[in-house]
């Protein structure tokens, strides 16, 4: 089972994620390679498995359909272990040797078995014992072509429609030489379901307070960094157009010197509700 680092130990099975069903979920998938590397330890609540790849039965009983043999799973240690982590290293101990040969022009398998001979000549090997699991009989290589097909152009198409921020903004302030610019990131660079909000007068202006609010997001959580700094999260779970507002206020003279209501529609993840609307250009 997989759970955040923060949470409690003891934390029962029914509040983590079941790795094993994740395997099932990616194993299904119409691709020729499943590349799954598990950089964690492994604590005593796994269901046992057999040789195969994730042959665990899902919780409802019922098996994914059209299983495919293209899997490899590798986890960076062996059940009821712990995984090395040396600090100032970004990976873990099995994954840092494993980063030193995933570019070169070699089968998966040449490539991993590169990977843990390297491993068995560090001081802390003896710390973890890495496992690999197989169910794929063809001999792939990372460095494969992408082979371009109807699918792939329709996870580019469903990626591209979730992927996309709102336009930054500047508006400006009166008939005074300044701007307010309302500016949108990702809070990760990989995940969808949180953004960050910015609001700024350039140029600065001092004394005026910049207050950046969420006015509409419903199902969704909004963090105050500061008054000008706001991130939301849970973009998955919203179920309402995302509108901010934006307040220039003068403290010396106490009172509001500009305001402006932004919406934002359904951006990154949020958006997925609309995905069979997107038309698909080959």
């Amino acid at each position: 089972y997989i759970q955040p680092v923060d949470c409690d130990d003891n934390a029962p099975a029914d509040d983590c994620v079941c790795f094993q069903e994740i395997v099932e979920e990616i194993r299904a998938a119409p691709c020729s390679l499943n590349l799954i590397m598990l950089d964690a330890c492994r604590d005593t609540r796994e269901l046992p498995s057999s040789s195969a790849v994730g042959s665990t039965l899902r919780i409802n009983g019922a098996r994914p359909q059209h299983i495919r043999r293209s899997t490899i799973v590798v986890y960076a240690t062996s059940p009821c272990t712990s995984a090395v982590e040396v600090d100032g290293h970004p990976n873990g101990l099995f994954m840092e040797h494993f980063s030193k040969h995933v570019g070169e022009t070699a089968s998966v398998h040449e490539v991993i078995l590169r990977s843990l001979k390297d491993f068995e000549r560090h001081k802390l090997a003896s710390m973890q014992v890495p496992v690999v699991k197989y169910d794929i009989p063809g001999d792939h290589s990372l460095s494969d072509p992408i082979i371009d097909s109807p699918l792939y152009y329709e996870n580019k198409r469903l990626w591209l429609h979730i992927s996309r921020l709102p336009q930054n903004r500047k508006f400006q302030v009166g008939v005074t030489e300044h701007t307010l610019h309302v500016e949108f990131s990702c809070e990760k660079e990989v995940f969808c379901n949180s953004m960050v909000v910015v609001a700024s007068v350039v140029p600065h202006i001092p004394n005026v307070h910049v207050d950046l609010r969420t006015v509409e997001c419903r199902g969704g959580t909004v963090l105050r960094h500061s008054s000008s700094v706001v991130t939301v999260c849970n973009l998955q779970s919203v179920t309402s157009q995302v509108c901010f507002n934006v307040v220039l206020r003068d403290l010396d003279l106490g009172r509001t010197l500009y305001h402006r209501n932004i919406n934002c529609g359904w951006p990154l993840v949020s958006a997925w509700r609309f995905r069979d609307s997107v038309i698909c250009i080959d």
